[in-house]
C-alpha cells in the first residue's frame, strides 16, 4: 500500500475516501483491484476501511465525517462526551455538521445536519475535527430537554471546559436559531460554584419546587467555619446536601460526617441529605420532601422568640 495513504488511514481510524486514495496515485482500475482482493472494504459509497482494520468508535466517527464530505466536523451528544463534558446523555447514532453553504450527503453511517459554521465553532481533539466546546454546549443546550441542558452547561462551566464570556459569545452568534431562548435558560440558571453533577440535579428539584437556595453556603457561627452545604436557605438554618456514596463510604469520611453533623446541630441548622437515588428515580419524592421541610421550618422559627436582638 502507498506510505502516504496508509499514513492518511491509519490517522482516521483505518479509514480513508476514495478522493483521498486518488490523490496519492491510485486509479480506478487499482482501486477496483483492491476492493476485489479484499485488501479495502467498502464502508459506505466512497469511503474505504483497510481490511484487518478494528471497528471502533473513531473508525465510525471517521466514516460518518468522510461520507458527509468536506467540511464536516463532530456535533451534537458525541461531541459533548468527546469533550468531557458530564451529564451528556448517551445516544445511538453519531452526529455531524457540515457548512450551512453545503447540501449534506446522505449517511447510513451518521446523521448529518447543515447548521451555520464559524472558523471559531470548529477544533480538533485527538485529530478529529469537532465543534467546540462552547458551541457544543449551546447546541446541546438547545436541542435538549431544559433540565438537562441545565446539567450540560453546569458541570462544563464548574469543571472549566467552558467560560460565561464563551458561552455568551455563542448565545449571540445562535440569536434567532431554534432552541436559543432555552439555551439562554439553561446558561443563566446554571451555576459553576456546583460541585458535582448531583448537585445540579438536586438544584434543578428544588428550583422547579419553588425553594430559593444557595449554592455552596459557608455555615460560620462566633466566626469560626463550621461546614460548607450544597444549599442553604439562610434565614431558615435549613440546608440540603446531594450525597454521592463514593464521597461518603470509607470510615474517615464517616467520622468527618457524623461530627460534621453535629456541629450544624449546635449552631442550630438542620440538614436533609439526599441519596442518587432518590434525586435521579424519585424526584417527585425529593421536592415533596423539600418542600414540607422549609415549612415546618418557617413554622418552628415562627414560634421561636428572636434571642439574638435583645
Amino acid at each position: 500500500m502507498d506510505p502516504v495513504l496508509a499514513q492518511v488511514a491509519r490517522s482516521q481510524g483505518g479509514v480513508f475516501t476514495r478522493a483521498q486514495a486518488q490523490q496519492c496515485g491510485y486509479s480506478q482500475q487499482r482501486i477496483r483491484t483492491e476492493l476485489g482482493n479484499g485488501r479495502w472494504l467498502v464502508v459506505v459509497p466512497g469511503v474505504y476501511r483497510l481490511a484487518g482494520a478494528p471497528t471502533t468508535w473513531t473508525s465510525r466517527v471517521w466514516a460518518g465525517l468522510l461520507a458527509a464530505g468536506p467540511g464536516s466536523v463532530l456535533a451534537g451528544r458525541a461531541a459533548g462526551r468527546m469533550h468531557r463534558i458530564d451529564g451528556v446523555p448517551g445516544y445511538v447514532q453519531i452526529e455531524v455538521a457540515v457548512p450551512a453553504n453545503r447540501r449534506p450527503r446522505r449517511s447510513t453511517s451518521a446523521r448529518v445536519a447543515a447548521v451555520p459554521l464559524d472558523r471559531a465553532d470548529v477544533t480538533r481533539r485527538a485529530g478529529i475535527p469537532i465543534l467546540s466546546s462552547s458551541r457544543t454546549v449551546v447546541d446541546l443546550a438547545r436541542t435538549e430537554p431544559l433540565d438537562v441542558g441545565l446539567r450540560i452547561v453546569g458541570d462544563a462551566l464548574r469543571t472549566g471546559v467552558v467560560n460565561p464570556a464563551r458561552l455568551a459569545d455563542r448565545l449571540e452568534a445562535g440569536r434567532g436559531r431554534k432552541g436559543v431562548a432555552r439555551a439562554r435558560r439553561a446558561v443563566q440558571l446554571a451555576d459553576p460554584a456546583l460541585e458535582s453533577v448531583l448537585e445540579g440535579e438536586l438544584f434543578e428539584l428544588l428550583h422547579a419546587a419553588g425553594l430559593v437556595v444557595v449554592p455552596q453556603f459557608e455555615v460560620v457561627r462566633f466566626g469560626l467555619f463550621i461546614a460548607r452545604l450544597d444549599f442553604a436557605i439562610e434565614e431558615l438554618q435549613l440546608g440540603f446536601e446531594a450525597d454521592g456514596y463514593g464521597s461518603h463510604s470509607t470510615r474517615p469520611a464517616f467520622e468527618r460526617d457524623r461530627e460534621r453533623n453535629a456541629l450544624l446541630q449546635l449552631a442550630g441548622w438542620t440538614t436533609v441529605s439526599f441519596t442518587a437515588t432518590q434525586i435521579r428515580q424519585r424526584p417527585s419524592w425529593v421536592q415533596n420532601v423539600a418542600t414540607r421541610m422549609e415549612a415546618t421550618r418557617r413554622t418552628t422559627l415562627g414560634e421561636v422568640p428572636d434571642v439574638c436582638c435583645g
